[in-house]
C-alpha cells in the first residue's frame, strides 16, 4: 500500500513503535536483512509495532516496483 507524506507522519508520530526500513531491489545487505527483519516485524506486532517499508529506486534512477518486493 502506498501511503501520502501526511500519512507517513500521521503513523510515525502516532505509534509508540515504528520500523522504518528503506529497502532497494540492487541492495544486497537489504535483500541479507529481508528475513530478520520480517522475523522482527512478526515477533512485536503483538505490541503494536508499525512496520514500514520505503522503497528506493533502481539503480537506474526507476521508481520503485512493489514486484521487487517478492
Amino acid at each position: 500500500m502506498a501511503i501520502s507524506d501526511e500519512e507517513f507522519d500521521e503513523v510515525t508520530s502516532g505509534n509508540e513503535w515504528v520500523l522504518v526500513d528503506f529497502w532497494a531491489p540492487w541492495c544486497g545487505p537489504c535483500k541479507a536483512a529481508a528475513q530478520e527483519v520480517q522475523e522482527t516485524q512478526n515477533l512485536h506486532a503483538s505490541v503494536g509495532l508499525v512496520y514500514i517499508t520505503i522503497l528506493i529506486e533502481d539503480g537506474q534512477g526507476n521508481p520503485p516496483d512493489l514486484a521487487d518486493l517478492e
